[in-house]
């Protein structure tokens, strides 16, 4: 299980690497227009970064679950700062899943509009903004063996 963990950890380190430079290079090459609001790059990037999210809501669960159980039901004896990193990157993850997966129905659906561009770009702009992080994160836990 060890090899599993840091084949994900690694690949969660290289997806969270992708959205980030994307995220800020993208302004540098492309301009928004009123049909498209992102590059379409995105579109290549996102089934990375949804593998990358549902392994790291599943790894960020058993990582919170493992740290929990260690210390019982009230903490006592846990390692309360791995404990908080835990909870933190799992729910962080699960913010940016519900935000992510929502989000893509944007994308995928012509007719799904219940919201205009600027705010689908608002929201893309915050799933890109806590997933690098979250995501990063994690996958460092998980090449360290943690």
């Amino acid at each position: 299980m060890n090899a599993v963990n840091r084949i994900v950890g690694a690949y969660l380190i290289a997806v969270a690497a992708v959205v980030v430079v994307h995220s800020i290079a993208e302004p540098a090459y492309y301009a928004p227009t009123a049909d498209a609001q992102s590059s379409p790059v995105w579109l290549y990037i996102y089934p990375f970064a949804a593998v990358a999210i549902a392994l790291g809501i599943g790894f960020g669960f058993a990582r919170k679950r493992a740290y929990d159980a260690a210390g019982g039901p009230d903490g006592a004896g846990a390692d309360e700062w791995g404990r908080l990193a835990a909870n933190a990157m799992f729910y962080s993850l699960i913010v940016v899943g519900i935000i992510f997966f929502s989000n893509l129905f944007y994308v995928v659906s012509e007719g799904f509009t219940l919201l205009d561009d600027d705010a689908i770009g608002v929201i893309w702009k915050i799933a890109h903004a806590i997933m690098p992080p979250a995501a990063g994160a994690l996958g460092v836990a998980l090449l360290r063996g943690d």
